[in-house]
């Protein structure tokens, strides 16, 4: 697998081979051209340059399986910390925009209540800015969905 990467400000950019289903992409925009399976650029707008090792620990992983049960339950919340472009192209239904409006406005009144954020896939942090913001107004359980917008979308989940 060849990678370039290029930090520029809060946009990351490289070219990359890689086989369906592998890396990880936030906000992501093809720069460059599909050949089957193959992306060979993409442009992965995360917002931050690292994300910090203790987030892992500090905010469990969910799986798919989980999460699709959760919300037919309709008892998780969902913050989705793509960029605006991502997000009105695509977003789990009842995903709220991390950058939305009226974001603060529709979290959930109970600090306990299950938060799940979730960015473009595995490869992107995005998701870390909106756990530590949620952390920081009080809600104590915080999980993500590595997997993001790009496994749910494979999966062929509305």
């Amino acid at each position: 697998m060849k990678k370039n990467i290029i930090f520029t400000g809060a946009v990351l950019i490289f070219s990359v081979l890689v086989s369906a289903g592998q890396g990880g992409s936030c906000g992501w925009h093809e720069s460059g051209k599909k050949t089957g399976s193959t992306v060979e650029s993409q442009e992965i707008n995360t917002g931050q340059a690292q994300k910090p090792k203790d987030y892992e620990s500090r905010f469990p992983e969910i799986k798919q399986e989980e999460l699709v049960t959760l919300l037919k339950q309709g008892t998780v919340f969902l913050v989705d910390a793509n960029s605006s472009g991502t997000y009105q192209k695509n977003h789990i239904p009842g995903a709220v925009h991390l950058k939305g409006a009226n974001f603060k406005q529709s979290l959930p009144k109970d600090k306990s209540a299950l938060i799940v954020a979730y960015c473009g896939g595995p490869g992107c942090s995005a998701w870390c800015k909106a756990a530590d913001e949620l952390d920081n107004m009080g809600y104590t359980n915080i999980r993500h969905y590595k997997g993001g917008i790009r496994e749910w979308l494979s999966a062929g989940l509305k």
